[in-house]
């Protein structure tokens, strides 16, 4: 009996490093995108009145399912179809993200120069700005985390908390 109560403890503890082993990999994959992300190459010539939400909009029709369910509903629909499909809107989400970080990136820096530039008109912002980024690169984190496991039933992305603290800092920065 003690042998059989060591091979448990033995499958247990391999799938514990198995499951670790996964865990780390995924925030190894999720970190270096972040990265990627802020990293990008800013465009010299940009004033934050350039930025505009409207430009995200088509994100959401991205991660919105209909046209998957309706694709699948036709006659000869294949998986490979619809795999490729979601494949494809991963990558162009992702394209989307890239130039949303550097929005962001853009529109942070705009209103850090404010604060610096008169920090007794605008101490207030201060805290606003750590925590929208805090929250912003929380929800891409999040983001980047649902799309590498596309197989897992997950509630719906919502790209609100990224686009409102970008429309915000963009109102801000405007009327400064």
């Amino acid at each position: 009996m003690a042998w059989m109560s060591m091979n448990w403890t033995m499958a247990a503890a391999a799938v514990g490093g198995l499951v670790l082993a996964l865990v780390s990999v995924a925030l190894i994959a999720v970190t270096i995108r972040l990265l990627r992300y802020r990293l990008g190459t800013p465009q010299p010539a940009w004033a934050p009145d350039h930025f505009s939400i409207h430009r995200y909009q088509p994100m959401l029709r991205l991660i919105s399912g209909e046209d998957l369910e309706f694709l699948a509903a036709q006659p000869g629909y294949r998986a490979e179809v619809g795999a490729r499909l979601r494949r494809e809107r991963r990558r162009i989400l992702r394209m989307y993200l890239h130039d949303l970080a550097r929005d962001f990136a853009r529109l942070h820096a705009a209103a850090r120069k404010l604060v610096s530039d008169s920090p007794e008109r605008h101490s207030a912002l201060v805290g606003v700005l750590i925590r929208y980024q805090f929250v912003f690169w929380r929800r891409m984190a999040a983001i980047e985390v649902r799309l590498l496991a596309p197989g897992v039933r997950a509630p719906r992305l919502d790209l609100a908390p990224l686009l409102k603290p970008m429309e915000s800092m963009q109102i801000y920065v405007s009327e400064a």
